[in-house]
């Protein structure tokens, strides 16, 4: 009879090949996906992902799926303005849309797909533009890889 081993050693984690680029069309997110493009050369993928959201208080009223299927079509909008500026200049790139809430999403994808970075864009936070908004800090309490926030120029 032949004695079977097992082993308890983990298998090795693929190296991480991907950077996540939260992306929501504003200046500053567009600042975020070049400087993520440039990082990324020929070594990473670009995954770009915007996360868009409805209220919950709106379940179950007879708009819902309406407002679900107008939030997805401006969601597409801001995907399809990324790839815009993109362009040919990157052939290994993803761009997706989810619902959620960004910092949540981001951390989630970068988790299940082994990502190496998050970049994002600051939005600055309130008359102190030199400090994150709530969803850059949120990401930043939250992630499992490192977060590059770029900043940018706008400071609405």
């Amino acid at each position: 009879m032949e004695e079977q081993t097992t082993s308890n050693v983990e298998q090795p984690v693929p190296p991480a090949t991907l950077i996540l680029v939260g992306f929501d069309g504003s200046k500053n997110s567009t600042e975020a996906l070049r400087e993520a493009n440039e990082l990324a050369g020929d070594t990473y993928e670009l995954l770009v992902v915007h996360a868009y959201s409805i209220p919950a208080y709106v379940h179950g009223y007879s708009f819902f799926d309406e407002l679900t299927v107008r939030a997805e079509a401006a969601a597409r909008k801001v995907i399809d303005a990324a790839m815009e500026e993109i362009g040919d200049s990157r052939k290994r790139a993803g761009f997706e849309i989810a619902p959620g809430r960004p910092a949540h999403l981001l951390a989630e994808l970068a988790k299940q797909r082994n990502a190496k970075m998050i970049v994002i864009g600051s939005r600055g936070y309130g008359g102190v533009r030199t400090l994150p908004g709530s969803q850059s800090r949120r990401l930043l309490s939250i992630s499992p890889c490192p977060v590059m926030i770029v900043p940018g120029t706008d400071h609405d």
